[in-house]
This record gives structure tokens, sequence and C-alpha cells, in this order.
């Protein structure tokens, strides 16, 4: 008498598939086919519309700001608020205290080694790299020359 085997797919040993294996199956035999939905369906204006309510949703803007971060620097979004934390919310320059929205913090780097410094405010972060750049020295030299002006 035949054994019932449900709806689940099997492998050839009859053990039950996990979707996963039942994916990666399907796929195999079928290559390029997924591809082809996928690349089909992005073309949709309901695919547009769902991929712009991501975009423009919470969760959607903390997965792009996080993958910035990640690519530019190889930091994640929880590690930029554990740095406000470590500095107590203050801005490392100016001591004020820093935006509560984490996206408005700027990660001061160094421009030659890409090493993160700390976070600042956005006018401190313009402050300090036109103190890094190399019309800073010139400049004050110029304000010395009219200092009785």
């Amino acid at each position: 008498m035949a054994q019932y085997k449900g709806h689940h797919k099997r492998d050839e040993f009859g053990n039950v598939l996990s979707r996963k294996d039942e994916t990666a199956q399907y796929r195999l035999k079928h290559p390029g086919k997924r591809k082809s939905w996928d690349a089909a369906y992005r073309q949709t204006e309901e695919a547009h519309q769902s991929h712009q309510t991501y975009n423009e949703s919470e969760k959607g803007k903390l997965n792009t700001v996080d993958g910035y971060l990640r690519r530019k620097y190889g930091k994640t979004l929880a590690d930029k608020r554990d740095q406000r934390a470590k500095q107590h919310g203050l801005c490392a320059v100016c001591g004020k205290p820093l935006p509560t929205d984490i996206q408005r913090c700027h990660w001061d780097h160094n421009h030659t080694t890409g090493q993160l410094r700390d976070l600042l405010h956005g006018r401190c972060n313009i402050a300090v790299g036109f103190l890094e750049s190399d019309i800073c020295s010139p400049a004050l030299a110029y304000i010395a020359r009219h200092a009785n002006v």
C-alpha cells in the first residue's frame, strides 16, 4: 500500500524539503526563470509604487542610512547610536547637544586614512573640514596681516 506523502515536496529519499531547499531545487531545474519574472515585475507600476512606498517609510530610510554607513565606513547605524551615547549626546567640537535624529549627526572622519573620529553638528563638521584644508594656513596669515584694520 502506498504511503500518503502529503502536499510537501520531497527529495529522492522521501524526506520533506524545507521551503528553502524546495526553492533551491526549483531554481536548479529552471535556471533564469525567476530572474526573468523579477525583471518583468520590476517594470510594472505596482513594483515602482511598492519600492517608492518602502523607501519613504521609516524602515526604508533607516535601512538606506545603515547601508550607506556599511558601504562607506564599515559601520552600522547601531554603531553610530553607540558613539552618540559614548559622547553623552554632545558634539565633540562645540560641546552642545547633538540632534535627537541620528541621521542629522555627522560622523567626522580623517580624509587621508578614512578613520572615523566623533559625531559632530553639520556646521562643526564643515568647520573642521576647512581647518584641515590647505587654505587654512594662508587664511590665518591673512587675518594676522590685517589684524589692525
